[in-house]
């Protein structure tokens, strides 16, 4: 099915679906600003936010239309979370998360027609799924093409043993999907399963007490003796490939996730130290420090990295709309440098605003301050700054991903 084919019709039709889709952010945004210092202070988990998701149907933002949700593609995401981030970034990222994992099983449903991603889809059209996906764990990092969870065969399925860090959106999740690498006869193979939440020897651990980010969720989840049936596993993979699975994954996480989330609390930064520069007068100067030159060196930083940032973040994502004919090494190399660039962009923007607001900008009683908290966690999700390199670098050296000469 040619799912990236649109004529004039559809591109109006498109316009239209996204402006209202940025309607219902903004109204969930507003509405979710409120109480976003609070959830920040507790480090606790939106529940209401996400009941008020579920009702306008945001959740169901990347469900195909005939399937019961919004229809909403890539760029519509990216828009919507764009925007739904200046309000609160932890709900943000936490829908985002889900959200990009449902926009990668409604492309490969158009793609491949597979029931079990219908199946699926159809739930999260009801206002019944919310899916919480883990791959990284402490002894392997970032490396999550590997795993060390295990999974061992028995009668009718699996049992899962380990623990995953980072399960954003668990507290509020019906479905997990991780993996797990089993030592197969003709050896070691990514057991990928969706399970859903509560099945016994699923274990949340309410562990996540951080810096920033705070009401995302994202404990950890020890997995001790957990029965995956065979019909819950959905793929069995090789460790350290970066295969179809994998590749849309990360790409759709990067773009329709991350990327966006922390590029629109940089805009909302950026937004409030301007208004700030603009209000703010130094006795003695009789006219607001806008007029200085150093918060004018700092504003034009400022905008030049976050235009930088947004321009390449939306081209790719609009040329892989319109294209849709890219090969996986195309889609992990262009999205790996949205990434890596994007990260290194939001991180100054955070640091040259908050010394232009100056010891203000320290004070818990302005948003700003969770906002920079937030922001800066950015370069700690997969790719981290020094693997996005190496895997730039050895792309643009003709070197294989999985060549590791410092492993022997």
């Amino acid at each position: 099915m040619a799912i990236h084919t649109r004529g004039p019709a559809d591109e109006a039709d498109r316009a239209e679906r996204r402006r209202r889709i940025v309607e219902v952010a903004a109204e969930l945004s507003d509405d979710f600003e409120t109480r976003a210092a609070e959830h920040d202070r507790d480090a606790s988990f939106p529940h209401e936010n996400f009941a008020r998701m579920r009702e306008t149907g945001f959740l169901a933002l990347t469900v195909p239309e005939e399937l019961g949700g919004m229809g909403g593609g890539l760029v519509d995401l990216m828009s919507a979370i764009e925007r739904l981030s200046r309000g609160c970034a932890s709900t943000a990222l936490a829908a985002a998360m889900h959200l990009a994992h449902v926009a990668y099983m409604s492309d490969e449903w158009r793609r491949t027609g597979e029931p079990k991603f219908e199946r699926v889809l159809r739930l999260c059209g009801e206002g019944a799924f919310v899916l919480s996906g883990a791959m990284s764990e402490t002894e392997t990092g970032s490396h999550i093409a590997y795993g060390t969870t295990t999974a061992t065969r028995v009668d009718g399925g699996f049992l899962i043993n380990g623990k995953k860090i980072f399960c954003t959106t668990s507290p509020g999740m019906t479905h997990f999907r991780s993996a797990g690498t089993w030592h197969s006869p003709d050896g070691p193979r990514m057991v990928n399963y969706m399970v859903p939440a509560g099945t016994p020897g699923l274990k949340p651990l309410g562990d996540w007490d951080t810096m920033g980010m705070r009401a995302t969720g994202s404990q950890s989840i020890q997995l001790d003796n957990m029965f995956v049936p065979d019909e819950h596993v959905w793929e069995i993979r090789t460790p350290g490939v970066f295969d179809n699975f994998l590749v849309k994954l990360m790409f759709y996480g990067w773009l329709g996730a991350i990327v966006i989330c922390y590029v629109g609390i940089a805009g909302a930064m950026r937004d409030f130290a301007v208004n700030w520069a603009g209000q703010r007068i130094r006795y003695p100067n009789p006219r607001p420090v806008a007029f200085e030159p150093g918060t004018q060196a700092a504003v034009a930083r400022i905008d030049a990295d976050l235009t930088s940032a947004r321009t390449l973040l939306y081209n790719v994502a609009q040329a892989y709309e319109s294209e849709g004919n890219w090969t996986l090494e195309e889609m992990l190399m262009r999205g790996g440098q949205v990434k890596y660039v994007a990260s290194r962009n939001v991180v100054r923007i955070a640091h040259d605003a908050m010394y232009l607001i100056g010891g203000l900008s320290y004070f818990k009683k302005l948003p700003f301050e969770r906002m920079y908290r937030d922001v800066i966690s950015m370069p700690f999700h997969p790719r981290s700054f020094d693997d996005a390199e190496e895997a730039l670098g050895k792309h643009a050296l003709g070197i294989p991903l999985n060549c590791e000469p410092r492993w022997g």
